[in-house]
């Protein structure tokens, strides 16, 4: 991932993956070298993955998911999810994010209309974690890393055709789905909780007012909730207080400020609403393990 993907992460990301004929990119991430915590997000495509090494936590909409080397990710399309490091452990993934259009889910034929059109629509919802001791993990696995593989001959043009043998794998990879009940199809099951749906107008909103004082009570009332079932929907989706995350999302912000800009840790402080700058300092040595200054010496000598 480039620096500005972690440091400013777009909560309904904006970020395109690979182009339009490719809509698809392929993200190698160690924790905690490239993120401590990937923030809440969510994003059109879906996302498949394997944890190569190590352990770490995964937050999918309002389920904690403890992964450790092996374990496969599997997530449909708009779904919230965020990655957080476990105490003292690293951990390596690779992840391929790709648009269902690259498997024809903009053509409506039969094939488009049964397998990936609902997937697309969050009619049907993909199973977020397959592990080592699950139904048909051997066959899944080899062809998930097939896909990887793949995509990267592709990026270096080692093998003719790459492209043609990754969109097979893939479709290989979703008939394995399907064949071992991956794929959950009782629509009565999948269908998108109003929680997750509000709390995602909420992240937005955070987004786009995280400069000025947001109280609990404000963020609450844009659910229609009182106080007290918002922060406990929003620890059970995102897996971290309200209050964390702002502070999380803030300090990110000012990360990235630091490394592009030339503008004062005060000034900076203050435009990513932090309004006391020793409260500042603590935060991000507690995030950081180092003061912004030498954050900002450190990133601009990398």
């Amino acid at each position: 991932m480039r620096k500005n993907d972690i440091l400013q992460p777009d909560l309904k990301e904006s970020t395109i993956h690979g182009d339009v004929l490719s809509p698809y990119n392929f993200y190698h991430c160690v924790i905690p070298d490239t993120f401590q915590v990937l923030l809440a997000h969510w994003h059109e495509e879906a996302e498949i993955g394997i944890i190569r090494s190590g352990k770490c936590i995964y937050h999918i909409a309002s389920t904690v998911h403890s992964m450790e080397t092996g374990d496969l990710i599997f997530l449909s399309p708009n779904t919230i999810h965020s990655i957080s490091e476990v105490k003292g452990c690293s951990m390596v993934s690779d992840t391929l994010v790709f648009h269902l259009n690259l498997l024809g889910c903009n053509i409506p034929d039969h094939c488009s209309l049964k397998y990936f059109i609902p997937i697309s629509q969050n009619a049907y919802s993909l199973t977020p974690v397959i592990h080592p001791h699950d139904h048909g993990y051997p066959q899944i696995k080899e062809t998930l890393l097939s896909v990887l593989e793949l995509f990267t001959a592709n990026e270096n043009k080692t093998i003719s055709g790459a492209e043609l043998l990754l969109k097979e794998r893939l479709f290989h990879l979703f008939y394995l789905l399907y064949e071992y009940h991956y794929v959950i199809t009782d629509i009565l099951t999948v269908s998108p909780e109003i929680g997750d749906e509000k709390i995602k107008h909420v992240l937005t909103y955070m987004e786009d007012h995280f400069r000025e004082p947001l109280r609990i009570s404000t963020l609450a009332a844009l659910c229609n909730f009182s106080e007290v079932h918002f922060m406990t929907l929003f620890k059970k989706t995102i897996g971290t207080s309200c209050i964390e995350y702002l502070n999380l999302y803030r300090l990110n912000r000012a990360a990235a400020l630091l490394i592009t800009t030339d503008d004062s840790v005060l000034n900076i402080a203050f435009d990513c609403g932090f309004t006391n700058i020793s409260y500042f300092n603590r935060q991000f040595r507690s995030k950081y393990q180092m003061t912004p200054l030498e954050y900002r010496k450190k990133q601009n000598s990398v």
